[in-house]
């Protein structure tokens, strides 16, 4: 298989607080308890799969340092811990997708269904192609014959299966 290179999209502090939803403050008590990121041209850089896979890995870091929850805060904490191992999940699927390690069901139920429809329209092209050719035969040489072409049309429409990037 051809492996694509994994091509990881960067978000800015700005951007990755936006999309986690949490204040500046927040993320940078994050930064300073080892969140992963890179430097580029003096900026601070973020990848949001690896930020959602550090937040997986860290669920208490959603509070905070000795602080209390009321049991609205509580239900709030745990609906922003869903929300961030959802987007880890999502993050990380996407990078599956761009390495090439997952397809989606529509691509595959398109995939079979280009071969199921290659391999009606040689079958329905038997008949009349071998006509001519079985006309006088007995029972026993026309099962021969017409055996012999379907296994010939299922060996092509296989190799060129092969050969094609179907999936």
């Amino acid at each position: 298989m051809n492996r694509k290179p994994i091509i990881k999209r960067t978000e800015s502090l700005a951007g990755i607080v936006e999309i986690f939803d949490v204040s500046d403050t927040t993320f940078k008590n994050w930064r300073r308890r080892g969140l992963p990121c890179s430097k580029r041209d003096g900026k601070l850089w973020f990848c949001a799969a690896e930020v959602a896979a550090w937040l997986k890995d860290h669920p208490s870091l959603h509070l905070g340092p000795g602080r209390q929850q009321s049991p609205e805060s509580a239900a709030m904490a745990e609906a922003q811990l869903r929300k961030c191992n959802a987007l880890a999940d999502m993050y990380e699927l996407n990078l599956a997708k761009a390495a090439g390690e997952l397809v989606f069901v529509k691509e595959v139920e398109q995939a079979a269904a280009e071969v199921a429809i290659r391999v009606r329209d040689r079958l329905l092209q038997i008949p009349a192609a071998m006509a001519p050719q079985l006309e006088g035969l007995n029972a026993q040489a026309i099962e021969i014959a017409l055996d012999d072409r379907i296994r010939e049309d299922l060996t092509l429409l296989s190799e060129q299966w092969q050969t094609t990037d179907a999936v």
